[in-house]
């Protein structure tokens, strides 16, 4: 693994187990960090989303709705919630809020979808829209 490291510069042997597919190793390490990496990606582009609501920023999509629901309630969580004497709302009082919300969170290149139903992802419904053209080619 070292001279496979070296080979392709790789920084860490990490890298090199992780494209190599070795179990074990620091191949679990490495997958452990970037789910770490990506949950706290999630939540930050959530919490961002929530302050362009804030702001009169409105999602779009299918599930749009659900998704001003869940903002809804976060700020009606934190009006009711009495922080003290100081009356001062943390980012982290937000995340702590929207956090399940952050986990349904998918990235993509393009925008990002709150994926909790398939039937309303548009994703899924433009994927599958392309397959059945693909298909339909294939088939005349």
């Amino acid at each position: 693994m070292f001279a496979t490291k070296v080979h392709f510069k790789h920084l860490s042997v990490a890298t090199s187990e992780g494209y190599a597919a070795r179990p074990g190793g620091a191949q679990a390490g490495f997958h452990q960090e970037w789910k770490q990496a990506e949950a706290k990606e999630k939540l930050a582009r959530t919490v961002e989303a929530f302050r362009q609501f804030q702001q009169g920023q409105l999602p779009a999509g299918p599930g749009a709705d659900a998704l001003m629901a869940t903002f809804r309630t976060t700020e009606e969580e934190l009006e009711g919630h009495d922080p003290g004497p100081a009356k001062v709302v943390t980012d982290r009082q937000v995340e702590l809020l929207l956090k399940k919300k952050a986990a349904a969170l998918h990235l993509s290149a393009a925008n990002y979808c709150w994926f909790e139903d398939p039937a309303k992802a548009l994703c899924l419904k433009l994927d599958r829209r392309q397959v059945r053209e693909r298909t339909a080619d294939r088939v005349v």
